[in-house]
């Protein structure tokens, strides 16, 4: 849903400079309906680029309305769904085109239990050429060599052995249902974890008596870190400055603060972490074992270039962009349950900054991929005090896989 520029010109200049008292008088529009305009508006903008803009609308439409967001998403999805039924129904702006009506595919609803039976009805099929006139190679393997060829894949790229299982149904039956598949799988998985209990042998007994020999459910119920990815948290908020008394202005001193906390996990019990203002992109190269800022040539020149060039444009392009990417090493463990606490060093030598985090799912089909606060603190080595700091601006973190990071 998208604004033509006449009307976003007239509601820019209709909504610029407007006061809190003009929105409470307005004689045709209440203030929800004022609201809805301005995430309009700074939508529009956002999509040209002009995200100053952007922000100053969505800042003043969600002071008047904190759901306006959602109002919109509701409003944009009901024209969306307007326009396909003319598509569907082949007319554009009430004229009849000559084309093949669009065809929407519903995905398949089904239960674990009826997944599992779908996969097992593909047992008996068989590799059907696309061509059949060429041979289907892969008939003459024994079942073994498969097998064989997705253990592989799972040791060394997790999400081929996913996509060599989708090629086709016959596939899909030997990639999900083999339980020596998955079998090998959780093994991977779960000896790579460094347990806070060294007591494995009541591990054992706990594990057989929960999950047995079914290690597809073991590894959707039973939690696990992971290592080929960084786990990361973007945490952003506002930050405004007090309205003098009776005051009908928008123009309060506010300021959006955004920053980045990663960590990265390995399965020797060692973990890095990093707090910075800077993005993904920039920082996950950085994060390893043995990086050192200080000998990072390339970000030592781009110093030297903001400085000769005089780009310093604000108190945190002043702070010396290494200091950004100081990286602290640590230590953790995890319990069975899926509890996480880290135990790392930082700016201050005298402390040992302490997180702890559950492992939870973010979603139906991501499973153990997010790292949920518990606590944020710090143990004082000199004084062997403990204490915990505000984490109410924290947000969660979540698994992003990077192909280039190896368990190691």
């Amino acid at each position: 849903m998208s604004i033509n520029g006449s009307d976003l010109e007239q509601l820019e200049k209709e909504l610029n400079g407007i006061s809190i008292k003009e929105i409470n008088e307005h004689p045709t529009k209440s203030r929800e309906e004022i609201a809805f305009n301005l995430f309009e508006l700074a939508t529009e903008k956002e999509k040209i680029g002009k995200l100053n803009d952007a922000s100053d609308y969505y800042w003043k439409a969600f002071k008047l309305d904190e759901k306006v967001d959602l109002k919109y998403r509701e409003k944009y999805f009901e024209v969306l769904k307007e326009e396909n039924e003319k598509l569907n129904n082949g007319m554009i702006n009430g004229i009849k085109k000559d084309f093949v009506p669009i065809k929407y595919v519903k995905p398949l609803e089904l239960n674990k239990g009826e997944i599992i039976k779908l996969l097992d009805s593909f047992a008996h099929c068989e590799f059907n050429p696309e061509d059949e006139e060429k041979p289907v190679l892969i008939n003459k393997l024994p079942f073994e060599v498969i097998e064989n060829i997705i253990e592989i894949l799972i040791v060394t790229d997790t999400p081929s052995w996913i996509n060599f299982s989708l090629i086709c149904k016959k596939m899909a039956f030997h990639g999900f249902r083999d339980k020596n598949i998955w079998s090998k799988l959780s093994g991977i998985v779960y000896s790579r974890q460094n347990y806070r209990d060294e007591d494995e042998e009541k591990f054992k007994k706990l594990i057989k008596i929960q999950w047995g020999v079914n290690n597809y459910q073991m590894l959707n119920e039973r939690p696990y870190l992971k290592y080929r990815g960084v786990y990361i948290s973007k945490v952003s908020y506002m930050k405004e400055g007090a309205r003098s008394e009776n005051s009908n202005s928008w123009n309060l001193p506010y300021k959006i603060i955004t920053y980045y906390r990663y960590y990265r996990f390995y399965s020797d019990g060692t973990c890095l972490k990093i707090i910075t203002i800077f993005e993904p992109k920039k920082v996950i190269p950085k994060l390893r074992k043995g990086y050192k800022v200080n000998e990072d040539i390339e970000l030592i020149n781009e110093e030297r270039e903001r400085i000769s060039m005089n780009t310093i444009e604000s108190p945190v392009d002043n702070y010396n962009n290494r200091n950004w990417f100081r990286i602290f090493k640590g230590t953790y463990n995890i319990t069975l349950q899926g509890d996480v606490e880290t135990n790392c060093d930082g700016p201050v030598e005298k402390y040992r900054f302490i997180d702890k985090f559950k492992i939870v799912n973010s979603g139906k089909y991501h499973r153990h991929n997010k790292l949920e606060w518990v606590d944020l603190g710090f143990y004082d080595t000199i004084n062997h005090s403990y204490s915990s700091l505000n984490r109410d601006n924290e947000k969660d973190f979540i698994f992003s896989r990077v192909k280039s990071y190896t368990y190691q």
